[in-house]
């Protein structure tokens, strides 16, 4: 008897690299970090084995997510990173579709987080950390609305807990929401678009993560924009975005697709993918061996709408 074929293992593709870091495009459904069972398939562990080489943990995205991921190739650039993200440097930009309609504008989030047992993270005025989100409605289309969201701390599971405590969860949300409704769709459609970072080298970073179908697909199917990778028939918004003709209050920033992540020929230097922000590629390191292994008094811009203790229902300023 055969053994049973086994799922084959998505593998992250590349969207910068240089000296100090690597980005990649994490897929959903594989582990930024090893899993207590270390069987299991995970982006450090793939990478380390593809590339021949040591990567320090600089941040994490659940499992389920999909988008742009960093990884530091050397002890300093660790440091220098993980300082950026505690110090709250990075920005970091989400694409999601959440159940129900927003109202369109911007809005901010200002709930604190605990742990609740079971994996499961929830709003706890008590025992919460203070976490907040920035968000912007993009569109809307009945049972639907497309988010960009922003957020401002780093709590685990931070958008899924604010958007299912807004009354909004996230689609395809296995631990916030309907569990039988959430299980008919098969992703969770929360994407990490884009990481702006200080390098460590003192200039800032910006990598972008394009939709992976699996997201785009399922989108064109539950919010329909009649949205296409080209510019044919479409103006461009003034952030740099493609703006439909039937919703042009939806912008899709189209990036070309990252190219699968070569691995290391014997004697040979990776390939390196300039920054948008650098007239010239980053000198690659030479080869390393692979070793085992807002506040209270928060600032809000007129009209913005916020959730917080204090303002316990959604309002518009």
């Amino acid at each position: 008897m055969e053994p049973p074929l086994l799922p084959p293992v998505p593998t992250p593709e590349l969207l910068h690299e240089d000296g100090d870091l690597i980005a990649v495009h994490k897929p959903e459904g594989l582990a930024s970090i090893p899993e207590r069972d270390l069987a299991i398939p995970s982006a450090q562990r793939l990478l380390e084995a593809l590339r021949g080489e040591r990567l320090w943990v600089v941040h994490r995205l659940d499992k389920e997510v999909s988008g742009a991921l960093l990884f530091a190739r050397n002890a300093a650039a660790h440091r220098a990173l993980s300082l950026s993200f505690e110090h709250r440097e990075v920005e970091k930009v989400y694409t999601l579709l959440v159940h129900g309609t927003l109202p369109p504008g911007e809005g901010v989030i200002d709930q604190p987080i605990a742990q609740f047992g079971s994996g499961r993270m929830g709003i706890d005025e008590r025992r919460g950390k203070s976490s907040l989100t920035r968000y912007r409605a993009l569109h809307g289309a009945g049972e639907y609305t497309l988010v960009e969201a922003r957020p401002l701390t780093g709590r685990r599971h931070q958008l899924r807990v604010h958007f299912y405590a807004l009354g909004h969860p996230v689609v395809g949300d296995l631990r916030y929401g309907d569990r039988a409704k959430q299980s008919t769709f098969p992703r969770l459609m929360l994407h990490a678009r884009r990481l702006n970072a200080p390098h460590p080298s003192g200039v800032r970073l910006s990598v972008e993560a394009p939709l992976p179908p699996t997201f785009s697909e399922l989108l064109a199917r539950l919010c329909p924009l009649s949205w296409r990778s080209g510019t044919e028939g479409r103006d461009r918004d003034p952030a740099g975005g493609i703006a439909s003709p039937e919703c042009p209050s939806f912008s899709m920033h189209c990036t070309s697709a990252p190219r699968p992540l070569p691995a290391r020929e014997a004697g040979s230097s990776y390939l390196t993918i300039s920054s948008p922000i650098r007239s010239a590629p980053l000198a690659a390191s030479p080869p390393q061996r692979w070793e085992s292994c807002w506040s209270s008094a928060r600032r809000r811009p007129p009209g913005v709408p916020i959730i917080s203790k204090n303002w316990p229902l959604f309002s518009l300023i």
